[in-house]
């Protein structure tokens, strides 16, 4: 069988935060100038508005709104819940990534960690090193890692207090 590569006009530069709908690859969501956006089947459908940020939970969507309200809803977006109570100081200026990992919800704002408490439905400052970094974690979801060019830093969620500089080596952090 020949590959192809289809072009979807619909996409451009402005279109950010491109993610397939984990539950029907043939639907893609985007975000545009805070608009959310369901391409499938070359028909656009607008899902939510007033949208900073968001990320598929199973076929939930959760997602940051202008007004600073964490909220879920379903993949329509039809059905809307809010999950905070406290409003997150929203700045235009800024650049807002939602992370959900080891079983929680994490607010990237620039280059500063927030972690959403569910009990007190407000989000909270989290350790993160200074500078860009990658966040990934563990499999087991009981560590994060903030990686940083030569730099990699272990956060485990049993030793809270205890955050591990591990120095990179040429293949990889030392034991």
């Amino acid at each position: 069988p020949e590959t192809t590569i289809t072009r979807l006009a619909y996409l451009d530069k402005n279109s950010q935060q491109i993610i397939f709908n984990p539950r029907d690859s043939q639907e893609i969501f985007y975000e545009e100038n805070s608009v959310l956006y369901s391409l499938k089947n070359s028909r656009v459908q607008t899902i939510i508005g007033g949208l900073i940020a968001y990320q598929f939970s199973g076929e939930n969507i959760v997602w940051l709104s202008s007004e600073g309200i964490l909220r879920l809803s379903d993949a329509s977006g039809k059905l809307i819940n809010g999950l905070s109570e406290k409003r997150f100081n929203v700045n235009s200026d800024k650049k807002y990534e939602l992370l959900l990992m080891a079983g929680k919800t994490f607010l990237r704002e620039n280059n500063l960690l927030f972690s959403f408490n569910p009990d007190a439905k407000v989000f909270e400052n989290f350790y993160a090193p200074d500078g860009d970094y990658e966040v990934l974690d563990s499999p087991d979801n009981k560590n994060l890692f903030f990686c940083n060019g030569d730099k990699i830093y272990l956060y485990s969620f049993l030793d809270e207090k205890n955050v591990q500089y591990l120095p990179a080596g040429i293949n990889g952090p030392v034991k």
